[in-house]
């Protein structure tokens, strides 16, 4: 699973990759089944010592200095939803360094705050050093309903990958048909669900 990542300049997120792949490849650790991309190269992150002849191989392929591959490599340490958005968005690695110490629960609410708001490593490193200047005065301004809402469906994504259960659909949706007893209701939520998907589908990025 090595990635060719070298065709257009690469994400913080894919340098990472590409440097787990290679480390897995050398210790011959293939992926399983429940595999996706990030949970597979974070395998590479989680190990604790990796022998010099390893990184002597990665450095034959990535010329740069073995620091400078750990840093990249730690950042697979965070949960596939950050780096699914830092890799999308191409997020700095230097910014991403800063949001690797945060607690679990704040680092997506960073990530997407160095997309939307411009926020800088130094914007991070305050938030982290101090919590309570997280709470930016555009951060604090009440949000509209359909904000919020795509931050529920967001957390539903999330949750649903988190668990491995995202091609699940058949028993997701029996569950919540258990759980709406108004045919109505159940109507109305299918419908509304399909016109959601309908518009994600005419906002895809090329």
């Amino acid at each position: 699973m090595i990635e060719n990542t070298h065709a257009e300049e690469p994400t913080a997120v894919s340098r990472g990759r590409e440097v787990a792949s290679l480390i897995l490849a050398e210790l011959g650790i293939q992926p399983e089944p429940d595999d996706n991309d990030y949970s597979y190269y974070r395998k590479a992150a989680e190990i604790k010592r990796i022998d010099g002849t390893v990184w002597d191989a990665v450095m034959d392929v990535i010329p740069l200095q073995r620091e400078i591959l750990k840093r990249l490599l730690n950042l697979l340490r965070m949960p596939d939803d950050v780096l699914m958005m830092a890799d999308k968005y191409n997020v700095p690695e230097r910014a991403l360094r800063e949001v690797l110490p945060l607690p679990e629960e704040m680092q997506l609410d960073m990530v997407l705050r160095i997309i939307e708001q411009g926020y800088t490593s130094e914007d991070v490193q305050i938030v982290r050093k101090n919590p309570k200047s997280a709470q930016s005065p555009a951060a604090s301004r009440p949000k509209p309903a359909a904000y919020k809402a795509a931050g529920k469906v967001r957390s539903l994504y999330s949750f649903l990958l988190k668990e491995g259960i995202e091609g699940n659909t058949s028993e997701i949706a029996t569950e919540l048909a258990g759980k709406i007893k108004d045919d109505r209701e159940l109507y109305v939520l299918a419908d509304v669900l399909e016109s959601l998907a309908a518009q994600l589908r005419l906002r895809f990025r090329d």
